[in-house]
């Protein structure tokens, strides 16, 4: 029963909330239709790690980073994919001092061994490098079905949420990143219709809802990047990073393949090619640039406050800080980091 109101409670989110950025969408796009390009920020000398940057929100962050001079490093399970983003940088006009380059990563969030493979890697790319933001962007959204990975995970859990952690928790312990880097995790309006039910999110094989699985994700993004940063300032890595800022960031409902199918996937099967072809018009007007969003989380990586979820505002505009959800409490994260331990995820 409790979980059949959780349910309840997250389509009302997802539904109420995304046609409230659905709207801002479609003003922004009218009003502003070029895109906040923040020519002003050089990057020259930084380096970037982002997962999930063959498409979308992360390939177009790779190409703004790029054409400020930054150095990026492009996490996927397509290397193939990956290496053509890096021929598209090449082609770049830089805005800012010279254009950035990139290298590739394989890994596979799907399954552990690829994330801790991926953390040597990084290791052995950087030399005497570090990390200036660590991008965590890569998802997948609402699968109707359950899929549990190879490590006993439902799918969306461990590839939008617990290698993220991995990943991020991996570069910390091993000194990767900047005195005053940035460590960033793409979470996204959803979180308000999470449950925050930890142990049911660790093990939901019984009772398995995609939505609702996906907003628990984006809400311990949210978590993690505030449980993470005070962490760091009570010295739990042996590195001092006492300027180090995590946080989360909602860039808005984006015109991503992600998002597209999943607004189809909401009506009967047999008219999917119908509303296709319908939402083909209206993606442009209703949906975000992958642009736009990239610039808010340019933005995003400027800030100099910690522990923060920033959000796009209304039409467009940067959303000063401001705490995400009611449910967010320190003792919840604290109990996340607990399991999180325990499980295996933060050794």
């Amino acid at each position: 029963m409790l979980q059949g109101l959780d349910v309840v409670y997250c389509n009302l989110i997802l539904y109420f909330l995304g046609l409230w950025h659905v709207f801002e969408n479609i003003v922004e796009n009218i009003l502003c239709p070029s895109s906040n390009t923040n020519d002003d920020i050089d990057l020259s000398g930084k380096t970037a790690v982002i997962t999930g940057c063959n498409r979308g929100l992360g390939k177009a962050l790779c190409f703004e980073l790029c054409k400020r001079g930054c150095h990026v490093i492009l996490v996927c399970r397509d290397p193939a994919g990956a290496h053509k983003v890096a021929e598209e940088v090449s082609q770049l006009i830089p805005v800012c001092g010279t254009l950035g380059t990139c290298e590739v990563v394989y890994s596979d969030l799907s399954r552990l061994a690829t994330v801790k493979a991926c953390v040597k890697a990084l290791k052995g790319l950087l030399k005497s490098r570090k990390v200036n933001f660590l991008i965590c962007n890569a998802g997948i959204m609402a699968p109707k079905h359950l899929n549990i990975t190879y490590d006993g995970y439902e799918l969306q859990f461990q590839v939008n949420f617990l290698s993220h952690v991995y990943l991020a928790h991996g570069v910390l312990k091993q000194s990767l990143v900047a005195d005053d880097g940035k460590v960033v995790f793409v979470s996204s309006f959803a979180h308000w219709g999470a449950s925050g039910n930890i142990s049911e999110c660790f093990r939901c094989l019984d009772r398995y809802n995609g939505k609702l699985q996906y907003c628990n994700t984006k809400f311990f993004d949210v978590l993690i990047a505030r449980e993470l940063q005070k962490r760091i300032l009570q010295g739990y890595y042996q590195h001092n990073y006492a300027s180090i800022a995590c946080l989360s960031v909602n860039p808005g409902v984006v015109n991503t393949k992600m998002a597209r199918e999943f607004c189809i996937n909401e009506f009967p099967t047999c008219l999917n090619g119908i509303i296709a072809a319908i939402f083909g018009v209206l993606y442009s007007v209703t949906l975000r640039k992958p642009e736009k969003a990239a610039c808010l989380i340019l933005q995003a990586l400027q800030h100099q406050n910690s522990s923060t979820y920033i959000s796009r505002g209304p039409f467009g505009s940067w959303t000063p800080p401001h705490l995400p959800s009611k449910k967010i409490s320190e003792g919840i994260s604290a109990e996340l980091w607990d399991v999180l331990r325990q499980d295996g995820w933060l050794l």
